[in-house]
């Protein structure tokens, strides 16, 4: 098993967030959560669904949060990581699959 990220390693990348029309205080989570860790969250662009944000993470535009039910099957050029603080709910971050980490 691979170790968990520190957040704080993604501070300088944009981050793909999820609507508030779908995902009621997903924003919020991702905001608070980013400046827990000393840094805002940089939000790129907003999905309305899981797999349209794994697509936008696998196109290089960012990293996301993602819920562990969706980490289970392949995904094509994305791979999800758990991190060492975990958002208030239990989700991954998933980042392209050549990104390399400092």
């Amino acid at each position: 098993m691979r170790p968990k990220l520190k957040l704080t390693e993604f501070a300088s990348q944009f981050f793909i967030g999820m609507s508030e029309i779908t995902h009621r205080g997903a924003r919020e989570c991702l905001i608070e959560t980013c400046q827990s860790a000393g840094f805002a969250a940089r939000i790129l662009q907003e999905a309305d669904a899981e797999p349209t944000a794994i697509r936008f993470v696998a196109d290089g535009l960012g990293l996301a949060f993602m819920p562990e039910q969706v980490t289970g099957p392949s995904h094509e050029g994305v791979v999800f990581r758990p991190l060492s603080a975990a958002p208030r709910i239990d989700h991954r971050v998933a980042r392209q699959q050549c990104f390399q980490t400092a």
